[in-house]
């Protein structure tokens, strides 16, 4: 199956519709990145070293995978270990995808990494999540974790890989969520990394925005890739209740069901309520939902 692809012109019309996007902001980044180095974007070349944050969920899951199997490139998964509710599920999920990489791409997937790192830090989580905002989340988490990658990029220069390309999982509709779940936040985050770097070859980007290669598209996508390459995302996790099976009324399992939904798949996601909430559903269309745990 072919990755979906627009012209530069159709991606920025459909970028300007996300409510958290700022194409202005977008486009004056991007100048300034073809100054600092010539071009916005480069796709690493097959066998180059990437690292990319993995939680078990499904989009990390699949986009894991387009980068092993499309690009052929060799992949360093990084899980933080956040104090997150749903831990014990989503390192049972990175297990399992871990050792199926490990199997179809031998020498090109590496087991991931776990930074135990609480995000936000516990002294002040419980004040952060009595004021949550639903468009922040907690404050600057997605730019934290994607720091926490450029960190662990540069450690493995002591095993021998020059790593300069983080990728994470960031989708078309995140941009409808929160302002650090956008493509505009990506690129902030890759011109800060290029400036703390001293060094213009980083890059921070997902996959699934990244409309340097005519990518703009949503999780239905990335679940009907992952579909047609045998890749079982049943066993990923994207609920973060503390409950065995996906909860099936929260707003992560919603927008689960709906990616799969709109795929065309079969959704073989083992959940405690398997009603379709409209009640999350009104939430998630008033925006007044976060997506985090």
């Amino acid at each position: 199956m072919k990755l979906p692809k627009n012209n530069d012109r159709k991606i920025i019309k459909l970028i300007s519709k996300r409510a958290k996007e700022n194409v202005k902001v977008l486009k004056f980044i991007e100048k300034d990145l073809i100054k600092i180095r010539g071009y916005v974007f480069k796709m690493p070349a097959i066998g180059t070293p990437v690292v990319i944050g993995m939680s078990g969920g499904a989009d990390t899951t699949a986009t894991a995978a387009i980068l092993l199997e499309k690009y052929g490139l060799e992949v360093f998964p990084f899980f933080i270990n956040r104090n997150q509710r749903a831990l014990e599920y989503e390192l049972k999920s990175l297990e399992f995808y871990s050792d199926l990489y490990q199997r179809r791409y031998p020498k090109l997937f590496h087991r991931p990494i776990i930074l135990n790192i609480p995000i936000p830090a516990t002294e002040i989580k419980k004040d952060l999540t009595e004021k949550l905002r639903h468009d922040v989340g907690y404050p600057m988490r997605n730019s934290i974790l994607n720091e926490y990658g450029i960190q662990y990029a540069f450690s493995l220069e002591n095993h021998g890989k020059h790593v300069r390309d983080v990728f994470c999982s960031v989708v078309s509709s995140d941009g409808d969520y929160m302002y650090h779940s956008t493509l505009t936040a990506l690129r902030s985050q890759m011109l800060h990394a290029i400036i703390d770097m001293g060094e213009s070859s980083w890059q921070i980007t997902s996959i699934a925005v990244e409309k340097e290669l005519g990518f703009y598209f949503d999780k239905d996508v990335l679940v009907k890739w992952a579909y047609k390459h045998n890749i079982p995302l049943e066993h990923t996790r994207t609920c973060i209740e503390a409950s065995k099976k996906h909860c099936g009324v929260c707003e992560c399992c919603y927008d689960r069901k709906r990616s799969f939904e709109e795929a065309g798949v079969v959704d073989k996601t083992k959940y405690n309520d398997y009603r379709k909430s409209i009640a999350v559903k009104t939430l998630i269309e008033k925006n007044k939902y976060t997506k985090e745990s």
